[in-house]
């Protein structure tokens, strides 16, 4: 637009009475046309939402009749009942909730909902959270109508699952606002198809109402349970709160524990004797025994050996042993023998020596092993001498160990290297890692974090130095294991540069002329924790190795934290919280001038 004012717009000058009249008669006609083009975008507008809703709803209609057409509405009746046992979480039993399947399945279409509620399977697993009462909203939480609500619901879950077999777990936190009167009729519905149960597992505090009414459960009631894991739950400090009287010395019979079906046993806290109990040892395949307190508990070495004698079937294996000496008639040179064990974990206890246990057992088929051992630190005068490692003893009578996961705090780099000369069929290597279906659960106790020797570089396992003694080189034709594939390691001092020169001597692009084929190196993953921030891109120079899925590298690297928090140009003054658009600032204590247009304060 043409202005005699160009020249002044956008600048600080200050027009005359008669220049104000003529700006005013000069925005007339611009100010019309601007009115004119408003009038015209309100009807475009006007269209343009007429076309939205005529579109909105003939899309209706063609999504109506195109889901007439889809797929899964002519799928025979078994094939969808597939589908929705596909649906079912795979980590955990199905959970009362309409957020997963099975419940979420009856939500969808009134035909969904009876196929759902006519498949028994879906039904045949629950797990029951034992509802705790607020302490302080008593008033406001009717547990009575509550618990009222869940017996019913569990009620109908089970017979919806028809004479499926039952996988059930129970869990609750602290027992003190549970009473038995508020768990019985909770507890009796489920007791009611014990007949049913093949898989329950329990994780309660040891003060909890609901273990007295689970030991009243006899053997001959559990025809079909064929596994039982019991967890006894921790406080606040990771202490058990007590421990199972029931199990003490007291009691010889625990139905659980008896059920002719069993095979499979996983206690963790839960001080049972196992030995005085007629557990059907002749069938178990699994037996997983151990505890968070290294420092005091644990099952005896003579008491282990005794169970062994009787699980020839064994294929499973994990104890944490403890310091108990040798009785008398323990000597005796009658073995465990145990032809299908694969997997043992054992953890050692603080001041237990596993060599003359390790010496009886008789074990040709093992091929995955997992070794702890415990021991506090150590100070002047208080008697704890530490003990050499046991573990030799074991890979004497084990000639086909394909894995092998060791924890380190209490290892020397010597011990390791001894461990990986005796196990020359190793694929699986892996330091302080806790991925293994049998790794001591303690490893990750609070109890462990207070008592175990710190990470330091003087007295480190993984270093440099172990890594080249993997390595194959002209001058070490012979090097460690030499089926090598997987390479873990949670903790250690590890040099970028180093582990880059053993993953290309470990691959198969790279492999040295002078080892024989039959031992050339075949590493397909890496999975390690740097204790220094990166230097270097692995990844980038092992693109020749990774592409393709030839190898999977997985490097962590320390998270930098700041150790200041950022410089503010309040810092020092009193602060108070101001409430902004949409969020919320901490200011000093002072008025400071808004932005807003008119000015004001804050």
């Amino acid at each position: 637009m043409e202005s005699v004012f160009s020249s002044k717009l956008h600048t600080n000058y200050v027009p005359s009475d008669a220049e104000l009249e003529e700006i005013r008669l000069l925005l007339v006609a611009p100010e019309e046309r601007v009115a004119s083009m408003d009038r015209k975008m309100e009807e475009m507008r006007t269209a343009m939402k007429t076309l939205e809703r005529q579109r909105w709803e003939l899309s209706e209609v063609i999504e109506a009749h195109r889901a007439l057409m889809s797929p899964i509405r002519r799928l025979p009746q078994d094939i969808l009942r597939e589908i929705f046992i596909y649906c079912l979480p795979t980590t955990h039993n199905a959970v009362m909730s309409n957020e997963e399947a099975p419940v979420l399945l009856t939500q969808v279409c009134s035909h969904w909902r009876l196929t759902a509620l006519t498949t028994p399977r879906l039904w045949s697993s629950v797990h029951l959270p034992i509802a705790i009462p607020p302490r302080n909203q008593a008033d406001e939480f009717d547990v009575e109508a509550f618990d009222k609500a869940r017996v019913e619901g569990l009620r109908t879950w089970l017979q919806l699952s028809g004479a499926c077999p039952l996988s059930i777990s129970v869990s609750s936190g602290h027992a003190q606002t549970i009473t038995p009167s508020s768990v019985r009729s909770l507890m009796d519905t489920l007791i009611a198809h014990s007949s049913r149960w093949e898989n329950i597992k329990i994780v309660l505090p040891a003060g909890s109402p609901v273990w007295p009414l689970i030991m009243e459960i006899s053997a001959a009631d559990l025809p079909k349970l064929r596994n039982i894991a019991m967890e006894v739950r921790h406080d606040g400090w990771g202490i058990a709160a007590g421990h199972l009287e029931l199990w003490n010395n007291g009691c010889t019979s625990v139905g659980l524990l008896e059920a002719q079906s069993l095979q499979e046993i996983d206690l963790l806290d839960a001080h049972a004797n196992l030995v005085s109990m007629s557990v059907p040892w002749h069938q178990i395949t699994t037996l997983k025994i151990q505890f968070s307190d290294f420092r005091t508990t644990g099952i005896s070495m003579e008491s282990a050996l005794q169970i062994l004698r009787h699980s020839p079937n064994l294929k499973t294996c994990a104890l944490q042993l403890n310091e108990t000496v040798w009785q008398v008639g323990v000597d005796s040179d009658s073995p465990a023998h145990l032809p299908a064990l694969t997997d043992l974990s054992i953890s050692e206890g603080t001041r237990a020596d596993a060599s003359l246990f390790f010496r009886r057992l008789d074990v040709p088929a093992l091929r995955h092993v997992a070794y702890q051992k415990l021991k506090v630190s150590t100070q002047p005068g208080d008697g704890a001498t530490p003990s050499p490692t046991a573990l030799p003893t074991l890979l004497a009578r084990a000639h086909n160990v394909e894995s092998l996961l060791l924890d380190t705090s209490s290892l020397t780099s010597t011990d390791v290297l001894q461990y990986l000369s005796m196990t020359p069929q190793l694929k699986r290597l892996s330091f302080d890692v806790n991925d293994h279906p049998s790794w001591p659960r303690s490893r990750t106790s609070w109890i462990y974090g207070m008592y175990s020797p710190r990470l330091n570089r003087d007295t480190a396992v993984l270093t440099d130095t172990l890594l080249r003694g993997l390595m194959p080189n002209e001058d070490n034709a012979s090097f460690l294991c030499p089926l090598l594939e997987v390479f873990e390691s949670a903790e250690g001092y590890l040099s970028e540069n180093e582990l880059l020169n053993f993953v290309r001597a470990r691959t198969d692009s790279n492999t040295p002329t002078f080892v024989p084929l039959e031992q050339r190196c075949r590493l397909k993953r890496v999975d390690v924790w740097f204790s220094e921030p990166a230097q270097i891109n692995l990844k980038e120079l092992l693109a020749t190795q990774i592409v393709g899925g030839k190898l999977i590298l997985n490097a962590n690297y320390p998270i930098e934290t700041p150790l200041h928090k950022s410089y503010s140009a309040w810092d020092g003054l009193p602060r108070i919280a101001t409430v902004g658009r949409g969020h919320t600032e901490v200011r000093p204590a002072a008025r400071r001038i808004s932005a807003r247009r008119g000015g004001g304060y804050w």
